[in-house]
């Protein structure tokens, strides 16, 4: 049967036969079998490479590294009980090898549609403001930060984090956030928008600390418990912890702290009102914070396990 392109297309898409040399030596060992199974010599392939290049030799290490490559990819086995070895393709060992490369294909592309995915709810999402102003920093490079910014309202306060921290987070940076101040009427809004803004933070350590766990509603540690499990196996670098039993229940700074640079601080519940700090105007106060965010988080107990025994009543 004539091998459509198509075919080709889909052999060369799962990344069977990675260059032409190996893809040549293959060829001979299967013109070389007298049987699909029955294994030939390094004497015999070499051989029949050099009838198929009209007389020309291939040197015996280059044939022997696409040798190792074939029986890697599982194309190819090895019998080194005879003397010489003995190379084999036969169908079984074909099955597997495709089987695997089939996984791994579909599994890459996966990872490609998930990617794509979150990229299409970030550009859907994105505010044009930031966007333009993101775009002029990359010019001219960013303003410089030096006077607090007021944000008044739940909604609003999400969607400044989002922009203002998010957004600004790269590899390497660590983000400490309490999660007492964090209203319940915000689950639903936080939900659909706590991935987005956890891709958007591009690898940075996240630090998150607890420290009212009685005053959470069961439903919303339920979401937060499955929530911190996808994120863990996601393989986002986030650690969830609870205040120690002799920190539980005391007043401390409540909002988010980007490294030392600035903080968002909860100043009001009813109205809801955050401040946002940068360096340049309370050094003394982001470091006291920070200082003090680190020594309970040192001594807290990790989430998953504080409600791991009783998380099927929740």
């Amino acid at each position: 049967m004539k091998e459509t392109d198509g075919e080709l297309e889909l052999i060369k898409s799962l990344g069977l036969i990675p260059t032409s040399g190996i893809e040549r030596v293959l060829n001979a060992i299967l013109s070389s079998q007298e049987s699909l199974g029955r294994g030939v010599t390094i004497d015999a392939i070499d051989k029949k490479l050099s009838e198929m290049a009209g007389g020309k030799k291939t040197t015996r290490p280059l044939i022997y590294r696409h040798l190792k490559a074939l029986e890697q990819s599982g194309l190819m086995t090895v019998n080194r009980t005879n003397k010489p070895y003995l190379y084999t393709v036969n169908f079984e060992s074909t099955i597997k090898a495709i089987e695997r490369y089939k996984t791994e294909k579909l599994l890459k592309l996966q990872q490609e549609i998930d990617r794509i995915d979150v990229e299409q709810e970030m550009l859907k999402s994105v505010e044009m403001p930031w966007l333009a102003r993101r775009f002029v920093e990359r010019l001219v490079g960013p303003e410089r930060k030096v006077r607090t910014k007021t944000v008044k309202g739940v909604s609003n306060a999400l969607l400044f984090i989002e922009n203002e921290i998010s957004y600004n987070t790269t590899k390497g940076d660590v983000l400490r956030v309490t999660t007492d101040w964090i209203p319940v009427e915000v689950k639903e809004q936080l939900e659909s928008q706590y991935k987005r803004m956890v891709a958007a933070m591009q690898g940075a350590k996240i630090r998150v600390m607890e420290y009212h766990p009685r005053q959470v509603l069961p439903d919303i540690v339920a979401w937060r418990y499955k929530a911190l499990q996808e994120l863990v196996e996601e393989g986002t670098d986030i650690e969830y912890k609870i205040a120690n039993q002799s920190r539980q229940g005391v007043r401390t700074y409540q909002g988010i702290a980007l490294n030392r640079d600035s903080l968002i601080l909860l100043v009001s519940e009813e109205p809801f009102i955050l401040v946002w700090i940068p360096r340049e105007t309370n050094a003394a106060l982001i470091d006291e914070a920070v200082n003090s965010f680190d020594r309970d988080f040192e001594q807290g107990i990790d989430y998953l396990e504080y409600y791991k025994e009783g998380f099927d009543e929740l």
